[in-house]
């Protein structure tokens, strides 16, 4: 992946020179991160309190140091849904569910701005599935996902 890097680095270099005053600040953690500089990504993002940071931190953990780290941190950290951007609810609510914590992530669902479910259609969908998963025997949960 050098040459993906290369080209993502080329390309935030060209944002940069379209609009200097731009906030590059996401995409530079996720370059540090492919840079391998986990740490010092982590340590960025945690420096700001915005949907973007958050949803920045729960992608880079779950990938570097897997689901149920991201997700004890979101617990650590008090946070829900509406604390992440839209994409970043529906990650957390998916990796909730894959889990296995079907109650906590209808729970959860209830949780998500009411202005995400136009964003991403398919929160519906995903609503409506643990819903039914909730009437169902634990056994036969995953059933519906």
């Amino acid at each position: 992946m050098p040459e993906t890097l290369a080209i993502a680095s080329k390309l935030r270099q060209c944002a940069a020179g379209i609009d200097p005053a731009h906030d590059l600040f996401i995409l530079d953690a996720l370059l540090k991160e492919a840079e391998g500089q986990i740490d010092t990504s982590l340590r960025d993002l945690k420096s700001r309190e915005d949907v973007d940071a958050r949803s920045t931190i729960f992608l880079i953990l779950r990938r570097q140091k897997g689901t149920g780290k991201a997700l004890a941190w979101v617990d650590a950290e008090g946070l829900g849904p509406q604390n992440f951007t839209a994409p970043g609810a529906l990650n957390l609510i998916l990796e909730t569910i894959d889990s296995g914590d079907y109650s906590k992530a209808l729970a959860m669902m209830h949780e998500v701005p009411e202005t995400y479910f136009e964003d991403i259609l398919v929160l519906k969908l995903t609503r409506a599935q643990l819903k039914l998963a909730s009437i169902l025997p634990r056994d036969q949960k995953a059933i519906v996902f």
